[in-house]
């Protein structure tokens, strides 16, 4: 089940490394939390990032503060709310499973697995169904990156048309690490997953995180 709660609760209390965003190139800026826990278990915790750069593919009647309104402005009123994130990441601890099937979409990115999360995907970014079916099959990206030390195989799904829309797998041994995009590009999205941190105990990073979650005010 999921929840939203308390990020630097969520956040400290896992007990397997959280993603985040660190420093980023294209202003993303840190915007919800969820995470998906069972009785005094948590599962995995899941990022959301807006960024005004790619702002101009929302589709209306949403819209995207410019970055210097969000942090010269005390208010938030007048703004209208985003329909969702440009992305997002969610870490999870496969050992930490209570069923080896129970995440089976979270741990393959076998085809029949991708057909059912681009329709979700579409749909989440407010895209018809014609739309889904006229963008056809997405291009598959693979390679190792490497995170602080850690050597992850990707996997990169990127659909170019209506709008760039991406999903992305990253795994090292028991830790898995998954999300989607919109808007940026294939080469914009490596750089955004280098940029990605592990932000347990990370105070500072945490703090800032809260700050730019509450100057939005989008939820």
């Amino acid at each position: 089940m999921e929840y939203k709660s308390n990020l630097r609760e969520i956040v400290n209390s896992a007990s397997f490394d959280v993603y985040g965003i660190v420093n980023t190139s294209y202003d993303f800026l840190y915007s919800k939390c969820q995470c998906v826990r069972m009785p005094e278990k948590l599962l995995s915790v899941t990022l959301g990032y807006y960024s005004p750069t790619y702002s101009q593919q929302d589709r209306p009647p949403y819209a995207f503060p410019d970055l210097k309104d969000i942090l010269s402005s005390s208010s938030m009123v007048g703004v209208q709310k985003v329909k969702s994130t440009h992305f997002s990441v969610t870490s999870l601890d496969i050992q930490q499973q209570p069923d080896p099937d129970y995440y089976s979409e979270f741990r393959s990115f076998q085809e029949a697995t991708q057909v059912r999360r681009a329709s979700s995907l579409f749909k989440e970014y407010g895209f018809t169904a014609e739309e889904r079916i006229q963008a056809g099959s997405p291009s598959l990206w693979e390679e190792t990156l490497h995170l602080q030390e850690r050597s992850f195989s990707t996997k990169i799904y990127q659909w170019s048309a209506p709008d760039t829309l991406s999903s992305f797998q990253l795994r090292c041994n028991n830790i898995l690490i998954m999300g989607q995009a919109h808007g940026p590009s294939q080469s914009e999205l490596v750089q955004t997953l280098l940029e990605l941190q592990v932000i347990n105990q990370q105070q500072e990073i945490l703090k800032q995180y809260e700050v730019e979650e509450r100057y939005k005010g989008w939820f």
